[in-house]
This record gives C-alpha cells, sequence and structure tokens, in this order.
C-alpha cells in the first residue's frame, strides 16, 4: 500500500520506524547533526497582515455591508443624520477591530 494514501493512525510502527529511518530509542546525536543539515524542522511563519488587508477584512464583513446598505437607503431617503451615525458607526469599528487586531498579533 502507497504510505502516502495511507491513515497516518493504521501505520504499524515498525513501518514508521522503517521509514523515518530511525529506532525505538531515537536518533543518534550524528544522525541529528546530517538531518539538521537539510534545515531545521520548522514550519515558515505567515508573513504578518498590512494594515490595508485588516481593514478590507472588517470592511467585507457582511453586518458591516448590512450597516453600509442602511446608511446608503438613509441618504437616498434625505435622513442624513442617521446616514452620517451609521457611517461613523462603520469607520469607529472598522479602526477598533483593526487596533485590536494589531495588539494581538504584537502579543503573538
Amino acid at each position: 500500500m502507497d504510505n502516502h494514501r495511507q491513515k497516518p493512525w493504521a501505520v504499524e510502527q515498525s513501518e514508521v520506524l522503517t521509514n523515518t529511518k530511525t529506532t525505538e530509542t531515537g536518533l543518534t546525536e550524528d544522525e541529528v547533526r546530517i538531518r539538521q543539515q537539510a534545515g531545521l524542522n520548522e514550519l515558515a511563519a505567515k508573513p504578518p497582515k498590512t494594515v490595508i488587508q485588516m481593514v478590507k477584512e472588517q470592511i467585507f464583513d457582511p453586518m458591516i455591508g448590512i450597516l453600509l446598505v442602511a446608511a446608503l437607503l438613509s441618504a437616498m431617503f434625505g435622513e442624513y443624520t442617521e446616514a452620517i451615525i451609521i457611517a461613523t458607526i462603520v469607520v469607529l469599528n472598522t479602526i477598533i477591530g483593526v487596533v485590536q487586531e494589531k495588539k494581538a498579533m504584537s502579543l503573538s
């Protein structure tokens, strides 16, 4: 059976040890040095989001879309005060969301 298609939990321990060229006691120091020459076993970090990407995510949120439509309809019907209030809420929500996301990114 092709190991890449086999369920990981269904592989026998001896087969895993053979495929990874190791033993139950682990790798020797020499084998570790040899394998580390190919690079450390680390995942590449995702690049941080830019402020523009964060603003875009905030604006394309479905609830924000509903509020923007409400502001547009209010303006169309001459209810400019309501339209300005709704638009202000959307802008404040976007600013607060971006600031919070930036803070969360700096903590991680």
